[in-house]
């Protein structure tokens, strides 16, 4: 397997747990607090529970926002390259063409149009990535409010995650 085949996989295993953490914080948006904490014989043991859900939920997609948006630089070095890869190899077809060697420039032409199509594939990459990076936020502030709510129904103090960065 090549490194370009190894990234390519490694892509779609990462939009695969994006997308799973989605999920699970879609279930935590879903819940209905102050019903819970009304049909519930504990409110306290509830409040504390769907707090710990909420704060590892929150820890959890800070987390997969920052290896998304390491992810996405990742991206935009990668296309930087195969960028310039391509634009040298055009110099050298057109050297090539310059010196009258056909061989020089068709294999020259096929380097370059190598480089064009992993340019071509890393960008639709990095358009999405900007797709899930903004999903991911979206859904890490709301899951911000619904703490802020929990919060506010407990009577305690505002929730944190465990990650540092917001």
């Amino acid at each position: 397997m090549t490194k370009d085949e190894r990234d390519h996989r490694s892509f779609f295993v990462e939009n695969a747990m994006q997308t799973k953490l989605l999920e699970r914080i879609a279930v935590l948006l879903k819940v209905n607090l102050h019903d819970l904490l009304m049909e519930s014989a504990d409110p306290q043991e509830t409040v504390a529970y769907w707090r710990a859900e909420m704060e590892a939920g929150l820890a959890d997609a800070k987390d997969a926002v920052a290896k998304a948006v390491a992810q996405e630089r990742q991206l935009e070095k990668q296309l930087v390259a195969a960028q310039s890869s391509a634009d040298e190899w055009d110099g050298k077809v057109d050297a090539a063409l310059q010196a009258c060697d056909d061989a020089r420039a068709r294999a020259a032409l096929k380097r370059k149009l190598t480089y064009e199509s992993m340019a071509n594939d890393l960008q639709q990459r990095l358009a999405h990535q900007h797709q899930v990076i903004a999903e991911m936020k979206k859904s890490v502030s709301a899951l911000q409010a619904k703490a802020i709510d929990l919060t506010g129904l407990a009577g305690g103090g505002p929730v944190r995650s465990r990650s540092k960065s917001s």
